[in-house]
């Protein structure tokens, strides 16, 4: 049985992620390296300018569960597109789901586990889990790779 899982980021694929587990009644630990969600979308990630604008219409950049408010435009602005996203954290995901300015080093598998290594504070930590998603976008590099099985 499926207790806990680790969430590698807090962009849009890592909040849906992290919702869904919700739905099925699994706690998501969702690890963030920045101290805020959104990940490409979050203005103080500096990946995206001001002015930018997705090349998808508001209806493709939706969560089916999850419209765009009334009046919002076709394309929305970077800030909007955060500002859906942390809508739809407050909406559907509690802040203890959330664990801010964590840098995971490592993923190691061992049997029906993994073991989540990561640096917070200058400090290194380690859980078990037992289920990881890494959804940390193309923008990350992993820091360390392993074979698996």
């Amino acid at each position: 049985m499926i207790v806990d899982v680790a969430v590698i980021g807090a962009g849009a694929a890592g909040l849906v992620s992290a919702k869904t587990l919700l739905q099925y009644g699994i706690k998501p630990v969702v690890f963030e390296k920045s101290r805020l969600i959104g990940g490409a979308w979050n203005p103080a990630s500096g990946r995206m300018w001001d002015s930018l604008k997705p090349n998808l219409s508001k209806y493709t950049c939706s969560f089916s569960d999850f419209q765009w408010k009334r009046g919002s435009p076709m394309f929305p602005s970077r800030t909007a597109m955060f500002d859906y996203l942390d809508s739809y954290r407050e909406e559907h995901i509690a802040d203890s789901c959330f664990q801010f300015g964590c840098n995971v080093t490592m993923i190691e598998p061992e049997l029906d586990a993994y073991r989540v290594d990561w640096i917070e504070d200058d400090k290194t930590y380690s859980r078990w889990f037992d289920g990881v998603i890494v959804a940390t976008g193309f923008f990350n590099t992993p820091a360390k790779t392993k074979k698996w099985g």
